[in-house]
């Protein structure tokens, strides 16, 4: 028990500049995904932000770990998202939460790029 205290206690906060936070661009897509909060050893949840281009499909058969908790907020344009075959359609100020199950697929329809939030929490 006190050496999960002592793991709490030793890394409380901590400031992630915006220059050390990872981004990955997919050359084919144009997907840009920075790590806001990437994974860290002892937190559960990680901040990602997503820009994708208008037009733009990213599609998942599965999920990399079954049951991440998604919270999703949209910044600006709009996105096309279908889970588990369940279509969802948002626009800049709207927000999704749900647990990843199943396929999911992202779609820009435009004419803007979406850009987006998403909290990922591990089960």
């Amino acid at each position: 028990m006190s050496r999960l205290l002592a793991e709490v206690e030793a890394d409380t906060q901590q400031v992630i500049p915006r220059e050390s936070q990872p981004v990955w661009t997919d050359p084919e897509t144009g997907f840009r995904r920075r790590g806001v909060s990437p994974p860290a050893s002892g937190y559960m949840t990680e901040m990602v932000e997503g820009a994708l281009p208008a037009g733009a499909v990213i599609a998942y058969q599965a999920p990399s770990v079954a049951g991440l908790e998604h919270h999703l907020w949209m910044l600006a344009g709009r996105l096309e998202l279908t889970l588990d075959g369940t279509h969802h359609a948002l626009s800049a100020g709207d927000t999704l939460r749900y647990r990843l199950t199943g396929g999911s697929r992202f779609h820009c329809p435009g004419p803007d790029a979406a850009h987006y939030v998403i909290a990922i929490t591990h089960p």
